[in-house]
């Protein structure tokens, strides 16, 4: 999962709230995925990708080696190219790849077609990544 830095510490916050609450010491199921993915797995980390990726994103998994093969130079690097009027860093964005399905979640704000049209294209080399990556193993 590639979450920007703003709304995983939000999560992670409500996570830890409703898994500490005085009637409940476990994660339930019907917690989001991406917070029960938070409680479960570290963030990671590696040196060839950018300092301004991981100033903004958070990679969180079960595998680094698969984490490594997914967000590839070339997926951080749209990552990190949104056009101008680009949303900030504080606008809600997940990237998830999970049972061979991918999954972007973002806020519309500001809802301008060139930040849409960069969306669909950093969806679409999160996808060739992905094949790239795991194709082989199916």
């Amino acid at each position: 999962m590639v979450i920007n830095r703003p709304l995983k510490s939000a999560l992670e916050r409500k996570a830890y709230s409703v898994i500490t609450d005085t009637l409940r010491t476990t994660s339930t199921p019907d917690l989001p995925e991406e917070m029960r993915w938070l409680a479960t797995y570290e963030e990671m980390g590696w040196s060839q990708l950018p300092e301004a990726f991981w100033g903004r994103y958070a990679v969180v998994g079960d595998s680094r080696e698969d984490a490594m093969a997914w967000v590839d130079p070339a997926l951080a690097a749209a990552l990190d190219a949104w056009p101008a009027p680009a949303p900030s860093a504080e606008v809600p964005f997940l990237l998830l790849l999970t049972r061979g399905k991918a999954y972007l979640r973002m806020e519309r704000s500001p809802p301008d077609m060139g930040t849409l049209q960069h969306a669909l294209q950093v969806f679409t080399t999160a996808c060739e990544s992905a094949l790239k990556a795991f194709s082989s193993r199916a």
